[in-house]
């Protein structure tokens, strides 16, 4: 079933999500992330020619893991990761976007952090006269860890959501299970993307914390530039 985007209304922490799809003519990326502690919250994500850096602000946490490339642009792909697991992604090898993940991303593990945050990707690319998009995770389940891709279909009007977490805020957080969610992709535009997706995370409940830090969204026609739209609370 594919559920539109107000399900995240109900999500109360899912740390940081990719969606991929595609939105009438576009291509559409987007990447959200929050925080719980100081130097999650504490962060910004800036806009860097095609590519959009995450940056720490302040001191305290881990730098690795705070400081990092969300989206990289190379050619005629886009890397979405919420870690330099993205850095890995090397475009030029394949044209299949899972068997690219797969094989660029075969060796690395969770977020070395209490709870085994689980590293997310998402890679698109164009070759000759078509597009692909891929998913990726790497999570603990049972003790052992599980690398997981999946090939995303770019069906205008629907797109796939992938988290870290499943969404409960509570300590130890439970990972993402499962296989990417389907959802609604008819946002209009990157800004309305960014707007509605900022909004929807916001708290419903005054005596809960506001744990947004960012969303971004990129949205691309095949053959052009990427028109990008980035929303932070700081």
């Amino acid at each position: 079933m594919i559920q539109h985007i107000d399900f995240i209304q109900n999500v109360r922490y899912p740390g940081r999500f990719i969606i991929l799809g595609k939105d009438n003519d576009y291509f559409v990326a987007i990447y959200a992330a929050m925080g719980r502690n100081i130097s999650s919250l504490n962060r910004k994500y800036t806009q860097s020619g095609y590519n959009v850096i995450a940056e720490q602000l302040g001191e305290g946490g881990d730098e690795e893991l705070l400081n990092y490339t969300a989206f990289r642009v190379i050619d005629n792909s886009i890397i979405i990761a919420n870690g330099r697991q993205g850095d890995m992604i090397n475009p030029l090898l394949y044209t299949d976007a899972q068997e690219q993940l797969d094989s660029d991303l075969s060796t690395i593990n969770p977020e070395p952090d209490k709870y085994d945050t689980p590293r997310i990707t998402g890679y698109y690319t164009e070759h000759n006269d078509s597009s692909y998009a891929g998913l990726h995770i790497v999570r603990q389940v049972n003790g052992s860890i599980q690398r997981q891709s999946w090939d995303i279909p770019l069906i205008t009007g629907q797109g796939k959501y992938i988290a870290t977490y499943s969404g409960e805020d509570i300590r130890p957080t439970p990972s993402f299970e499962g296989d990417p969610i389907d959802i609604l992709c008819n946002f209009g535009s990157a800004e309305n993307a960014v707007e509605t997706i900022f909004n929807l995370l916001k708290s419903q409940h005054s005596d809960f914390p506001d744990y947004r830090v960012s969303v971004i969204a990129y949205y691309k026609k095949f053959g052009e530039i990427p028109i990008i739209s980035i929303k932070n609370k700081i």
